[in-house]
């Protein structure tokens, strides 16, 4: 029985690697990582097929359908054979349309290759989303949008940052100035996010605490919309200007940025002329300052 089941196994690997082979105009030995892939999840192929369940000879039929399509050309210079390159594929395989774009399969194999997610992870997060081309925009900027809105990003140092997204960021402003127990210094940033939403919608962030792939606190953001990101304070004297080196330094081990966004500083409180220049000459380029809710609307164009 054994020996049966094994030449079982063999024929399905041939029958399915074959049309593979003859389609892409290669040899064997060339695409030998996909065949020891087939070789490696046999057991897959053996307890799915009775099951009616995904397998890996179901992939590669239309794999080999795709290769056939209008963007062969690009999909026969981005295949080299390799697992890996595979895999990519794999994690987008429920969009037949964007399984078929060279760059999107390059922005996953991209991430792939930096080895912090595997591609099963990326294939669940893909799945879920929404929108999935939005999806596959994002993971080429290293973030990595998973179910019930839960971010990760790894940035150009390699570290993995992780927070929440709100549904609505409206309403959590509102609980926030409902709660007398809220910190003065979360209520100011609710007060800011609920001005910029009745003025210039919309906030797509709020008092978002930032984590390291360890659960330390990487940083904060404050209030972002989908352009900026804000610091918010009440006064000078609190001002970390250490900490704007996350938002403009790519290179900083912690830079939580992603997108690029222009940053600004919101102080609450009046300054006088002085004061004011002093806190802008220790800013760093880039950043701009706002002391009074008219000011800071002109800074979010």
């Amino acid at each position: 029985m054994k020996n049966r089941n094994q030449k079982i196994r063999t024929l399905l690997t041939l029958l399915v690697l074959s049309p593979f082979l003859w389609l892409m105009g290669q040899t064997s030995a060339q695409y030998a990582p996909v065949e020891r892939y087939l070789q490696e999840t046999e057991i897959v192929v053996d307890e799915t097929l009775s099951s009616g369940g995904l397998c890996p000879g179901s992939i590669l039929i239309p794999l080999a359908n795709d290769l056939k399509g209008p963007n062969a050309d690009d999909l026969k210079g981005f295949f080299d054979g390799t697992v890996e390159k595979f895999r990519a594929w794999e994690v987008v395989f429920s969009d037949p349309n964007l399984r078929v774009v060279k760059g999107n399969l390059e922005n996953i194999s991209n991430h792939l290759s930096r080895n912090i997610h595997t591609a099963d992870e990326l294939k669940v997060a893909f799945d879920a989303a929404a929108d999935k081309e939005k999806w596959i925009d994002d993971i080429g900027l290293g973030i990595v949008r998973k179910p019930n809105r839960h971010a990760e990003f790894v940035n150009s140092s390699g570290s993995l940052l992780k927070w929440q997204e709100e549904a609505n960021v409206p309403a959590k402003a509102v609980n926030i100035l409902n709660d007398p127990n809220a910190p003065a210094s979360i209520r100011l940033e609710a007060d800011i996010a609920q001005y910029i939403h009745q003025n210039k919608p919309p906030v797509t962030g709020l008092s978002i605490k930032v984590k390291r792939a360890n659960n330390s606190q990487a940083g904060d953001l404050d209030v972002y919309t989908d352009t900026h990101l804000l610091e918010v304070k009440t006064g000078s004297g609190s001002v970390n200007y250490s900490q704007f080196d996350k938002y403009v330094n790519p290179s900083h081990p912690d830079y939580l940025n992603p997108y690029g966004k222009n940053v600004v500083l919101y102080i609450e409180n009046p300054m006088t002329p002085s004061v004011r220049a002093t806190v802008e000459s220790n800013l760093p380029t880039g950043v701009s300052l706002a002391n009074s809710r008219a000011e800071l609307l002109p800074l979010l164009e």
